[in-house]
């Protein structure tokens, strides 16, 4: 469960990632996204239940029963996935 208080805000993760990226390409080392999905914290439209909320991934992973970790997913890029993209655009 995720307790109350604690909010998905995808717009800083996006920032984030690609101020890290730009501040390696500054100082000259080489950086990848190391997630890109994260099967194990599907996102849920109940609050309490969205364990994508502190996933790393660029996209979040939307389950067809989101209670069986073995049922069918797809995936839908989150804002940081946009972010990369332009970044490496």
């Amino acid at each position: 469960m995720i307790k109350a208080g604690f909010v998905r805000d995808e717009r800083v993760q996006a920032e984030r990632i690609t101020r890290m990226l730009r501040i390696f390409a500054a100082e000259g080392i080489p950086a990848h996204i190391y997630t890109f999905i994260n099967p194990e914290a599907p996102h849920s439209p109940v609050r309490q239940r969205e364990l994508g909320i502190g996933a790393f991934s660029l996209v979040k992973v939307v389950r067809e029963q989101y209670a069986d970790s073995y049922s069918p997913y797809r995936w839908e890029p989150k804002e940081a996935f946009h972010a990369v993209a332009r970044y490496n655009a």
